[in-house]
């Protein structure tokens, strides 16, 4: 059943401008053990003895806040195994609890050199020690060599309600840093044949071997390759297809007409077709491509 329990009226200017009312419990409602308790009051008015009626509060949430754990009183910190490559650190870590007040668990962090905080290690269990591994994957240096930089670690105690203050290692590690990987080289590059080459270029190229085939040629002659090029844009734009021969087919395709979602309302609409690009590369420029030469269709054709 319900017991009666004292509570003040803390209600400010700021809340009854509102229409709010603040009240305080003068006495201890559920126990001290930092969870939480589902409650049922009462509540009513009383100014003067004019009492109101009673207002049901059924499973009200209280919570009473456990006192912030002692921090523990000291922090050690190892470097068992720097990093070497893509092989990772490894550093032990020692903590002594305070034995007063140690709290349920602890979190360890670690500021690295950039000044930015992780967590990298929490517990609730009876241990003291623990062996942490890859501190240094918070930053990755783009390029090589690999540089030792300082990280910082530190320790609270926690409960259910709070965290303690910190308690910091003497001296940062240092820590080898990890490296961006980078993508080993094809054997293209490595024998190396792959070129980028840009539109100019192109045009340039294809200029200097008709100029070699025709020995002469107006310097004009270039913007065939532009007429070449965007006279496969204008047919393809108009939804039709060019079929270049031992290329491939560059070709306008059409989407289906499907349901969607706004995205801001949620609301479903109708997404209509629309015009897209496409190239399927001839067998001859495939099996050219994946045997690094050139080839026509009716060689790629002729092959075993």
């Amino acid at each position: 059943g319900f017991k009666p329990e004292a509570f003040s009226n803390i209600t400010t200017y700021a809340e009854s401008s509102v229409g709010l009312s603040l009240i305080k419990a003068d006495g201890q409602i559920v126990p001290r053990d930092g969870l939480g308790h589902a409650v049922n009051f009462r509540i009513r008015y009383n100014v003067h003895g004019d009492a109101g009626q009673w207002v049901a509060i059924d499973n009200a949430f209280i919570t009473f806040q456990l006192a912030a754990p002692n921090p523990p009183t000291r922090l050690t910190v190892q470097l068992l195994r720097d990093r070497v490559d893509v092989i990772t650190d490894v550093v032990k870590v020692d903590w002594v609890k305070d034995l007063t007040s140690p709290g349920d668990g602890i979190e360890i962090y670690v500021t690295d050199y950039l000044g930015k905080k992780h967590t990298v290690y929490s517990s609730n269990g009876s241990e003291t020690e623990a062996r942490i591994e890859n501190v240094s994957r918070f930053v990755v240096q783009d390029t090589g060599p690999a540089v030792a930089q300082p990280y910082t670690f530190s320790i609270v105690a926690t409960n259910l309600s709070a965290k303690s203050a910190e308690t910091m290692a003497s001296a940062p590690l240092n820590i080898t840093s990890k490296v961006k990987e980078v993508a080993p080289p094809t054997p293209d590059e490595v024998a190396g044949t792959a070129v980028d080459v840009n539109y100019a270029t192109l045009k340039a190229n294809v200029f200097a071997d008709v100029m070699s085939a025709l020995g002469s040629l107006p310097a004009e002659g270039q913007s065939i390759v532009d007429a070449l090029v965007l006279k496969v844009k204008d047919v393809v734009r108009l939804g039709g297809s060019v079929d270049l021969q031992d290329f491939g087919v560059v070709t306008a395709k059409w989407t289906k007409e499907r349901l969607a979602r706004n995205p801001s309302t949620g609301a479903p609409v109708v997404v209509p077709a629309y015009r897209s690009l496409g190239f399927s590369p001839s067998i001859g420029f495939k099996t050219g491509t994946r045997n690094g030469t050139i080839l026509t269709d009716a060689q790629a054709k002729a092959l075993p």
